[in-house]
């Protein structure tokens, strides 16, 4: 085999941007996502999640947003829409790693959780919720 990373110089952290991850605890109350759900039944699911996890991404930027729930992971390939760098994600039965990619693939941002709290709290009443 080549060594692409040895040829192109690929080494280093200009190639390789951390992707920064946060995980957040299930809701026990929370219905379960059915075994085998197609898509338009896992997003009804969803939208009876009642619980919330506010994330922040900092500095704020152009981003993508990504969640691992058990061995199922997704990726949202349009940008997250950010309020001074919050947004919102429903939490769902499981715990899940909530993740964020620069949409230019090397800047360096953070995601932070911020708190994990109802749809109704009227605080965050603003953000865009996922």
């Amino acid at each position: 085999m080549k060594d692409i990373t040895t040829a192109r110089q690929l080494a280093g952290d200009d190639h390789w941007p951390v992707v920064p991850l946060v995980t957040v605890p299930g809701d026990d109350t929370a219905k379960p996502m059915p075994p085998g759900a197609t898509q338009p039944e896992g997003e009804s699911v969803v939208r009876n999640w009642t619980r919330v996890a506010v994330l922040e991404i900092r500095p704020v930027t152009s981003a993508y947003y990504g969640f691992i729930a058990g061995d199922h992971a997704q990726l949202m390939n349009e940008p997250v829409e950010l309020v001074e760098g919050q947004f919102g994600v429903r939490v769902g039965d499981g715990t899940v790693k909530f993740f964020v990619v620069p949409t230019d693939l090397r800047s360096r941002i953070k995601l932070e959780l911020v708190e994990v709290t109802n749809i109704d709290d009227h605080r965050y009443s603003h953000l865009p919720l996922y």
